[in-house]
């Protein structure tokens, strides 16, 4: 049977991760899939890892506060022949039977290399739900870590697709997957929150991002970008 490993990296999640985890177990229950939870933590100083227990997750502990190097350590302790990044402030679901279905048709097809799943913000706002459409879509702006990232663990590894930076660890994966193969969108829900762009406001967040991924494309080192990211209050 095959194993998925969830990997989710954390930093004081306490009030997201119950949630996410929650989700997975539901979700993966409802498609009868064998899975396993690793929860990668960066020195959180709140009950984030007394919850990850609650729900046997495996828990590593990262030096690096940085999802790529926490993914990268994920994976390195994993078993599954499938991975799925999750962040944690992201939960699961699926609206059909059907939708189950294509999950499992996906992990069954050996072509099938990588997809990613459909946002749904946590927002009314018709500007959230603008982003849930856009979201169906796989290009440069609109394919990111937080609507989970799926892949066959041996694609990852032969293509050198996951990298150890401090910023856009997600960018650069999808940007080299699309080198060998199309990124499918699966109809699992991924609630996230907008939490992000709560802070900055929405239109000034997207128009950071879209600059910032536009000065990583021409070169500019991750983390240089980092340190501008935070301190625009990302």
């Amino acid at each position: 049977m095959t194993l998925i490993s969830v990997i989710i990296p954390t930093r004081n999640e306490e009030s997201r991760l119950a949630a996410c985890l929650t989700s997975v177990h539901a979700l993966f229950a409802a498609a009868e899939l064998a899975f396993e939870v690793i929860v990668v933590d960066a020195d959180s100083h709140d009950q984030t890892l007394n919850i990850a227990r609650s729900f046997n997750a495996t828990c590593l502990h990262s030096a690096i506060a940085s999802r790529g190097a926490q993914f990268a350590l994920g994976v390195q302790q994993s078993r599954g022949q499938h991975l799925l990044f999750l962040h944690a402030d992201c939960v699961l679901s699926a609206n059909s039977s059907a939708d189950l279905k294509q999950l499992q048709d996906f992990l069954r097809d050996e072509t099938a290399q990588i997809a990613k799943f459909s946002v749904h913000f946590d927002s009314a706002n018709w500007r959230y739900k603008m982003m849930d459409r856009i979201s169906q879509f796989d290009s440069l702006l609109s394919s990111f870590g937080d609507q989970g990232i799926l892949l066959r663990r041996s694609f990852l590894i032969r293509h050198q697709l996951l990298q150890a930076i401090p910023l856009f660890e997600d960018v650069e994966l999808f940007r080299r997957a699309r080198r060998y193969s199309q990124i499918r969108i699966l109809p699992i829900t991924v609630r996230t929150s907008t939490r992000r762009f709560e802070r900055l406001g929405f239109f000034r967040t997207h128009l950071r991002n879209a600059m910032l991924i536009g000065l990583y494309v021409c070169g500019l080192h991750p983390e240089k970008l980092r340190n501008f990211y935070y301190r625009s209050g990302a």
